[in-house]
């Protein structure tokens, strides 16, 4: 995959980060401030807003390079590295975090999960 390539998807990655950023995490925490009925968390969506934007934003920096760092292909098969292994289990923790950050800010305005 050329340089190009891998930073557009990168770019790509980040977008598709940042727009259920706004649906799914910022809407969510505003209706709760308004006081809002029928308030929705998507834990789904939560762990893949971290992996979208911090993949996209590590393709987009660093390239065909940085893809290197975290994925190599044996055999025909491509496989993550120790520091791609490092940098998935980063991103799911950040989601897990944000899930539960989110779920006790909604709960501060006194909803029930």
């Amino acid at each position: 995959m050329s340089e190009l390539k891998v930073r557009s998807v990168g770019g790509f990655l980040l977008t598709i980060g940042i727009a259920p950023t706004y649906f799914f995490a910022y809407l969510p925490h505003e209706a709760a401030r308004a006081h809002q009925s029928g308030v929705e968390l998507y834990m789904k969506a939560d762990f893949l807003i971290p992996v979208s934007i911090m993949f996209g934003t590590f393709l987009l920096l660093f390239g065909k390079r940085g893809k290197d760092w975290i994925q190599i292909e044996a055999a025909g098969r491509q496989k993550l590295t120790a520091i791609g292994w490092g940098f998935t289990i980063a991103c799911f923790i950040t989601g897990i975090a944000l899930h539960e950050w989110l779920k006790k800010s909604i709960e501060a305005f006194g909803y029930r999960f």
